[in-house]
């Protein structure tokens, strides 16, 4: 994201030394984004120039640049989109993507969490519960056992979600083992 017709610079990244510029287009972000699109309607200072190069507006975002440009290749028209392989990094796409209010990236993201389903179940419920994706919690809650539990990975994810949908996963997960074990 370096085009030369780019009208704004995103800077992301809050720790001066590991900011990192995107050179995109406010069209573009204010078609994904109606936060984008209030952003950009609020008046910007008058354009400068630099050693006769004329100098883009820059709007700084604390999201990280990996986030940041990640969020830009399911946005921009002609990129393909990135495939995501660790629950951490969806986990920040979709609080990014809900910050920004970029609904169309949603249906690709909630796909995704459920590629996280055979390996981490109980991880798969908690991020389903925290950003209101039922089916993928219901689903979830259907192959998870007691063990899913104690994975470790999601124990930072718990905090996010409501006792109670914890307390109904534990019941649900344990009134479906009392049964198998009843079969026996």
């Amino acid at each position: 994201f370096t085009t030369d017709d780019g009208d704004v610079i995103l800077r992301a990244g809050s720790a001066p030394g590991l900011q990192h510029d995107f050179r995109v287009h406010k069209l573009i972000l204010s078609l994904a984004s109606p936060v984008f699109k209030d952003m950009f309607a609020f008046p910007q200072p008058p354009d400068r120039t630099l050693n006769g190069q004329h100098e883009l507006p820059v709007v700084n975002v604390p999201d990280s640049p990996e986030v940041l440009d990640t969020i830009l290749r399911f946005i921009y028209p002609g990129v393909d989109p990135p495939k995501i392989t660790k629950p951490s990094t969806l986990i920040a796409l979709l609080l990014t993507a809900d910050k920004y209010n970029i609904t169309s990236i949603c249906t690709i993201l909630r796909d995704t969490l459920k590629t996280f389903l055979p390996v981490h179940p109980f991880g798969v419920y908690v991020v389903a519960c925290r950003f209101g994706f039922l089916e993928e919690a219901k689903g979830a809650a259907r192959v998870a056992g007691s063990k899913s539990i104690m994975d470790g990975e999601f124990d930072e994810e718990v905090r996010h979600i409501s006792s109670v949908d914890l307390l109904r996963f534990v019941r649900f997960v344990q009134e479906r083992e009392h049964k198998g074990r009843s079969k026996i």
